[in-house]
C-alpha cells in the first residue's frame, strides 16, 4: 500500500502520510488488545518500570490492556492542498 494511490482517496500523500495511513489501517484491521495509553509508563530508582494512571494516581506493575477500538482521526499538516 506504502507505494500506490488508495482507492476512493482524491488527496495525493506524501511518503510519511501514506506510512501513517498504513499503520493506522493495520491497527483497524487487528483484533488484539491494546496497552492502556492512560497509563504512564515510570522507571524507579532501581530501573523498574510502573504504570502510573495520573487521573487516578494509581501505580501499577503490569500495564493494562484494553479493548480493540476503532475509529478515529487522522491530521497531519491540516490546510495543506494539492492542485
Amino acid at each position: 500500500m506504502l507505494g500506490q494511490q488508495i482507492p476512493g482517496l482524491r488527496s495525493r500523500l506524501y511518503p510519511y502520510q501514506r506510512e501513517s495511513v498504513s499503520a493506522m489501517l493495520l491497527r483497524e484491521m487487528s483484533e488484539a488488545d491494546a496497552p492502556d495509553p492512560l497509563y504512564i509508563p515510570v522507571t524507579g530508582l532501581d530501573g523498574t518500570v510502573f504504570y502510573f494512571q495520573p487521573a487516578t494516581m494509581e501505580v501499577l506493575r503490569e500495564r493494562p490492556l484494553v479493548a480493540a477500538h476503532h475509529g478515529g482521526v487522522l491530521c497531519e499538516e491540516l490546510g495543506t492542498t494539492f492542485s
